[in-house]
């Protein structure tokens, strides 16, 4: 694929997903009070920085695994 095409390809999705975010917020502000929405975004800030660490510590193990397997190899 041309790498101009892959980069407007990728562009226009997050611009559709941008719309979406907007347009689901704007629903979801007619049942969902402002508490309601900060202590889910609060929620979900913070499981992507417990994601975020997970992914930190997994890709460390699976690093010191494949250095003990290159140094084995010798």
């Amino acid at each position: 694929m041309n790498q101009k095409l892959k980069a407007v390809l990728i562009t226009s999705g997050f611009a559709v997903w941008c719309v979406g975010i907007a347009v689901g917020l704007q629903f979801a502000s007619k049942y969902i009070t402002v508490e309601q929405f900060l202590m889910g975004l609060s929620v979900v800030g913070i499981s992507v920085c417990f994601f975020g660490i997970y992914s930190l510590i997994l890709s460390k193990l699976e690093f010191d695994a494949k250095i003990t397997e290159m140094v084995d190899k010798k």
